[in-house]
């Protein structure tokens, strides 16, 4: 059957007009009164949620129109939406040497020219579609309000300044700017591209002096408080240097301009300035962190998202998609059963038998709405619980409980290692298990939703109302995290091979210590692998460097996750994204789970899978006191 996939839409920028679901909380948010910097990894929604105050989308897209629900945006504010990887930002940085102060001035002026004359050119097309109401008299009188107080602009223009509009002043700003891109291009030192442009003043005077400028007309002619909201995207692609003009901006902000910049990580030191002794509070500024939303909120966000597309192709109001409805509830138990009543082995299917046996015992109670007691059943027999003491009076209510929960924390743990006992794939299935597995990314909950929906064979209106078999979700679910990983080395990555490499190795160990150990700790302490680097412990040298630049890196292109960094130590973990094609926990990694640089560097330097599974075993044996170390994937 061949199928359209409306879950297999490229990113923001490939698509002709995007379908947009936005929180309506997180929108008031973005809209307020206050700088914001906003971080979260590829996939969460970063670009959609700036792109959603870009005044050409919210005129021309019927989507996002609706979303707003036909509100007029002119009368709060204005949103220029700029992608920084587009803007030739490198080739400044090399005036940072000749002089940092000038050097600085020079990047603030460049970066307000982009925006500027971004916002130079929606005032032109907001006024010839009568978006805005300003006469002909009032544009001219400001654009020459804005050249009288900065002539030095007009240098490289041939337009009269005297009968200039909105589209001359746009011209304008981009000449100056493509000046700056000429000087630093063609070797002009800074000393002289700083005369020549007769910079002046502090950090972000032009923007400053010329939106207040442009708010002075607007209040005239009583459109309330207007607002600038100025999004800086992808501002990664920035240098050390670069970033502290990014805060010194925000430091000497002042109405009506506001900056959001948007980061895959928060910057180690994002509150340093150009101003000496001066720093950016974190007062100063709102933090939105996509990666840490909850679990109901990525349940929320991500069902909005399915549904928004699904109403462009079923307009019936009938159709609603649920996670649940689709891909039903997780039972560990049933999964475990699913996958044991496949195997040939005859001890698992005498332990399939015991468990069943033990349905009735007192101290299974507490299990009964999880079917049959298989990964508890597990869990007593290899950590040695006694279980007839529930016979016993004195073992009081609330110790019971508190053993249950103790329980049920490691049945992913248990159902791994049965997995791993038997030699037997896991089975990923369930909506809290399609959830968990898309690490808070929404590309990846599309990827996965795009396979599963395709190896579903089903109509949408089919899809949506029926539940879908654990065996399709599960080989589905597989193939878009083998896609995944096959995709690193391809990748437009600095060192592709290696990432790959230091990658494949983590999800390899991770497998590892995850599901087996000689002595079961990996019960006690369940879903090791959240991995630990001291950094304070090691010698900062050219190697460690780009090594910890390589763990980076593989983190923002969405394969491992950074839980925490400080200039002590990096903690990080495969993307659950990745745990299907690992055989991992669909959860990730909670227990830290130290690894030294030497272990990192072999991982990187193997020539081939077969030498990469070796590495993985020695490390583990010598790291973990893993012996018999048995690999969960075959070598290609």
């Amino acid at each position: 059957m061949s199928q359209q996939s409306i879950f297999s839409r490229s990113r923001f920028e490939y698509e002709g007009t995007h379908l947009y679901f936005l929180d309506k909380a997180r929108l008031l948010q973005i809209e307020g009164n206050s700088p914001i910097i906003l971080y979260g990894s590829r996939g969460t929604g970063k670009t959609t949620l700036l792109n959603a105050l870009n005044w050409k989308e919210q005129v021309k897209n019927p989507s996002l129109v609706k979303v707003l629900g036909g509100k007029r945006f002119v009368d709060k504010y204005i949103g220029i939406y700029v992608k920084l990887p587009k803007v030739n930002t490198e080739a400044l940085s090399k005036w940072q040497n000749e002089d940092e102060s000038l050097y600085g001035q020079i990047f603030a002026y460049y970066l307000d020219l982009i925006w500027l004359e971004q916002l130079a050119n929606a005032l032109g097309e907001l006024t010839s579609n009568n978006e805005i109401n300003l006469s002909p008299t009032d544009e001219r009188n400001l654009c020459n309000k804005i050249i009288k107080r900065f002539p030095e602009l007009t240098q490289h223009s041939t337009t009269n300044p005297n009968l200039i509009g909105f589209y001359d002043l746009e011209d304008i700003f981009r000449m100056t700017r493509e000046s700056i891109e000429c000087s630093s291009a063609y070797g002009e030192s800074v000393i002289s591209a700083h005369q020549r442009l007769k910079v002046s003043g502090q950090i972000g005077d032009l923007g400053r002096s010329i939106s207040k400028l442009f708010h002075s007309i607007w209040t005239k002619r009583n459109y309330g408080e207007y607002k600038i909201k100025v999004c800086f995207d992808e501002c990664e692609c920035l240098d050390t240097f670069q970033v502290k003009v990014l805060s010194t901006l925000i430091r000497l902000g002042e109405h009506p301009t506001f900056f959001i910049y948007s980061f895959i990580s928060l910057p180690i030191d994002f509150y340093s300035t150009l101003i000496p002794n001066i720093y950016l509070a974190k007062a100063d500024i709102d933090h939105i962190a996509l990666d840490e939303m909850s679990d109901s909120e990525f349940e929320g966000f991500s069902t909005g998202v399915v549904n928004v597309r699904i109403s462009a192709e079923l307009p019936s109001d009938e159709y609603k998609f649920s996670n649940e409805t689709t891909f039903g509830k997780l039972c560990i138990n049933s999964l475990i059963e699913k996958v044991l009543i496949r195997s040939e082995n005859k001890n698992a299917h005498d332990f399939l038998d015991k468990a069943k046996g033990l349905v009735e015992h007192p101290y299974y109670d507490y299990y009964k709405s999880e079917g049959i007691p298989y990964y508890q059943a597990y869990l007593v027999d290899k950590l040695n619980v006694d279980i007839n003491k529930s016979l016993k009076p004195t073992w009081a209510k609330n110790r019971r409980q508190q053993e249950s929960k103790e329980i049920r924390k490691k049945m992913v743990a248990a159902y791994l290692s049965i997995c791993s006992d038997y030699k037997l794939d896991p089975i990923y299935s369930s909506a809290d298990m399609v959830m968990q597995l898309s690490d808070k990314s929404i590309r990846d909950y599309l990827w996965q939703m795009h396979e599963i929906y395709i190896e579903s064979q089903k109509t949408l209106s089919e899809f949506i109302r029926t539940e879908i078999s654990p065996e399709i979700q599960d080989k589905a679910i597989k193939r878009a995290s083998s896609n995944k990983i096959k995709s690193l080395p391809s990748s437009p990555l600095t060192e592709p091979g290696k990432i790959y490499r230091i990658v494949s190795g983590l999800g390899l160990l991770t497998s590892h210590i995850q599901s087996s150990s000689a002595d079961y700790s990996h019960l006690k302490s369940s879903e090791r692998g959240l991995f630990v680097i001291k950094l304070d412990r090691m010698e900062d040298t050219k190697q460690t460097r780009e090594l910890i630049s390589m763990i980076v890196e593989a983190a923002e292109a969405g394969f491992l996750k950074i839980t925490f960094r400080d200039p002590t130590k990096i903690c990080f973990r495969i993307h659950t994204s990745l745990a299907a094609y690992y055989r991992t926990s669909y959860r990730g990694a909670y227990y830290n789970t130290p690894i030294d640089f030497k272990s990192l560097s072999d991982l990187k330097d193997a020539t081939g899978e077969k030498e990469l599974h070796e590495k993985v075993k020695t490390i583990s044996r010598t790291l973990y006191n893993m012996d018999n170390v048995q690999l969960s994937m075959d070598i290609d």
